[in-house]
């Protein structure tokens, strides 16, 4: 065998092992899949992410810094107690007021392993800032299925004035009218979601509400305001934006914001608790929507709003309403 040949040998095994240890190194598990399906999966990733690279900080990282500025505390054991948690023990997540997680590990005795608090931010938690989330929401939204499996909300329910019956529960985001009300017709005891050009606003809501069944053939074409003062346009079907909401667990408010001779425009506001933001759009819907099923939905979105970003434009509405 020539030299050159052995060379090229250890070299390439060189690479291999250099590759191999620096994948082994690059994680820490601490959940198990069946502890995943139990916890939101994105902040158990977050957790392996982020104690695996505070636990292996790079060349001039200032570790104390970067905790203060993420808003991560350790309550109980440090960075080093990460290293002993194994996805075998008890683990606990708690959100607190919608602003903090707290994670526990404990040993099989109760005693605490770990305990640490972090923001409920999803720049934080995804590893990415806004500018780049909000580039890959369309990929998101396009990832999503096709077809819609509506799941109806008919467990609370009153009689309104005009007989259609409406979600007793629903709750509200701030103001009284952004809802997440759905609306029934009772027929022979059974509750029918309401369809129908007669009442367009309760149509409405249940169509965004993901009551109304065969909504496939709908269209949302988007225009979202990105980072920089720039827009992305792209379309997608409705069905893509239920399901996009579903497995965020997006709470969707609705509301109408005009009434024209020819439609609507409604107001959408998915929230998604877990990572602490909203996603804003005002959808222009023509008045036909109940009976052509392939019409198109015009959305202007403002897409991963922070909670108390939302929360103050609503006080500062309310308080110019107030004094005019």
């Amino acid at each position: 065998m020539s030299i050159r040949r052995i060379r090229y040998i250890v070299l390439f095994m060189s690479c291999v092992c250099i590759s191999l240890d620096g994948l082994l190194a690059q994680e820490i598990k601490l959940f198990s899949s069946q502890t995943k399906q139990m916890f939101p999966e994105a902040v158990c990733n977050f957790l392996e992410r982020y104690l695996w690279e505070i636990n292996n900080p790079s060349q001039g990282q200032d570790i104390s810094r970067q905790l203060l500025d993420d808003g991560v505390y350790f309550n109980n054991g440090y960075l080093e107690s990460a290293l002993s948690v194994t996805e075998n023990n008890p683990f606990s997540l708690t959100r607190i007021d919608d602003r903090v997680y707290n994670a526990v590990w404990t040993d099989d005795s109760g005693k605490e392993i770990l305990n640490m608090t972090f923001p409920v931010s999803y720049e934080l938690i995804l590893g990415k800032p806004k500018n780049v989330i909000e580039k890959e929401l369309q990929y998101e939204l396009s990832e999503c299925s096709t077809s819609w499996k509506p799941v109806l909300k008919t467990d609370s329910l009153y009689r309104m004035a005009d007989g259609i019956m409406a979600t007793f529960d629903a709750d509200d985001y701030y103001l009284k009218a952004v809802n997440t009300s759905c609306y029934y017709y009772e027929k022979d005891s059974v509750f029918v979601p309401v369809f129908e050009r007669k009442h367009l606003w309760y149509s409405a809501a249940n169509l965004f509400q993901g009551v109304i069944d065969n909504v496939d053939r709908y269209r949302l074409y988007i225009e979202q305001n990105i980072y920089g003062f720039k827009t992305d346009n792209y379309r997608v079907s409705l069905a893509q934006w239920l399901n996009y909401c579903r497995k965020q667990n997006c709470i969707v408010y609705f509301a109408v914001e005009e009434e024209h001779y020819d439609g609507l425009k409604v107001l959408l506001i998915a929230r998604c608790r877990e990572f602490n933001f909203n996603h804003v759009l005002s959808v222009i819907i023509p008045d036909s929507f109940t009976e052509k099923r392939d019409v198109i939905l015009k959305a202007t979105l403002n897409a991963f709003i922070p909670t108390q970003n939302v929360l103050d434009l609503y006080k500062q509405y309310t308080e110019k309403s107030k004094t005019q």
